[in-house]
């Protein structure tokens, strides 16, 4: 009776009800006997998927335990990287703060050397008033003597009846060409030891020659020849009186070597031009030339070639106001029988 329900009705072509539970059933059987026939390779099976999941499992725990010190190692780093941070933020204040004291303070040193310079520039000046003073005093001779002789030349053309208008216009006119004289040596002086306190632009020839005319007096007395040559027109930026004090610095170096060496034809030729972008002064001499030994540091502080005479300062100065005041470059060489000192400055 089961086996006819449990196979296909060969008249009708249908399927029982129990069809699917008899696969079921017989592929249990069929794994039982799978089973008892693999029973050990099974097992051995089991055992291994058990010791592998096993295995498994405790790599895993490892790896939770290892990310769990990770994620504190990271913690903590995010906590020392705050708190990095925050001190990194606090330096960088306190160093702002530093740069600006230090630049502060380096303003104030700057300042501070600045007026040491310009204090110095000035008493430099100051130390050679005196000689300046009887430059003037000599230059003031020729046109006093010129007005004493014009009086006197006044008298007698009054006490002789032949003074009339004429002659009293050209009386007053030279009298007052002498006073002018005198006024505007008077004035080259006064602006020569006035502080400069501006920059400004200036024809380098022309303030040379107002410094020379100071001078002029002494440099006949001493039988001095200076030349002035090259472009009149070349401009200079900077200080005025400063750049003169140089030029008349280095002229009476060369004038007190002439008199030390006792050269017979003395002579200074000043020369300014413009090359390469740059202006240049050239002052030569025939004055026996810088000693071998000193000119390496000509402008170094105290170093003087007068010896015991010298102060050693005025050169030094000269390169402080040419070098760091206007920006340009002062050296020295010797030449044939005496010496060449080069000022160059920025094109203006």
């Amino acid at each position: 009776m089961r086996a006819n329900i449990l196979h296909k009705n060969t008249t009708s072509g249908e399927f029982s009800i129990f069809d699917n539970e008899e696969k079921v059933i017989r592929q249990a059987e069929e794994l039982a006997v799978s089973f008892s026939s693999h029973a050990g390779l099974v097992r051995e099976n089991m055992k291994s998927l058990i010791a592998g999941y096993r295995k498994s499992y405790r790599e895993q725990q490892r790896l939770v335990r290892v990310s769990d010190r990770q994620q504190e190692q990271l913690r903590q780093l995010t906590v020392e990287l705050r708190e990095a941070k925050d001190e990194l933020k606090s330096f960088n204040e306190k160093l702002s703060e530093r740069v600006e004291e230090e630049l502060a303070r380096r303003m104030e040193l700057e300042k501070e050397h600045e007026v040491q310079q310009a204090v110095l520039i000035q008493q430099a000046k100051l130390a050679e008033l005196g000689n300046m003073i009887g430059a003037i005093a000599h230059q003031w001779k020729q046109p006093l003597n010129a007005i004493s002789i014009f009086e006197q030349g006044l008298e007698y053309t009054f006490n002789e009846g032949l003074l009339d208008a004429q002659e009293l216009s050209a009386h007053i006119k030279s009298v007052l060409k002498q006073v002018d004289f005198m006024a505007q040596t008077i004035d080259d002086f006064r602006n020569f030891y006035k502080p400069s306190t501006e920059k400004q632009s200036f024809y380098i020839l022309k303030e040379v020659k107002s410094m020379l005319s100071l001078l002029e007096g002494e440099i006949k007395v001493n039988n001095i020849e200076i030349t002035l040559t090259g472009d009149t027109q070349v401009q200079a930026f900077g200080y005025v009186g400063e750049f003169k004090h140089v030029v008349l610095n280095i002229v009476n170096n060369a004038k007190d070597a002439f008199l030390e060496h006792k050269i017979a034809n003395r002579r200074i030729n000043i020369n300014a031009g413009k090359e390469e972008g740059a202006i240049f002064l050239t002052i030569t001499d025939n004055a026996g030339g810088i000693p071998a030994a000193i000119l390496p540091g000509i402008f170094d502080p105290f170093v003087s070639t007068k010896g015991l005479k010298g102060t050693g300062i005025g050169l030094s100065l000269a390169k402080v106001i040419i070098e760091e005041k206007m920006d340009g470059k002062i050296s020295a060489k010797n030449i044939e029988n005496g010496a060449e000192f080069l000022i160059e400055l920025p094109l203006y």
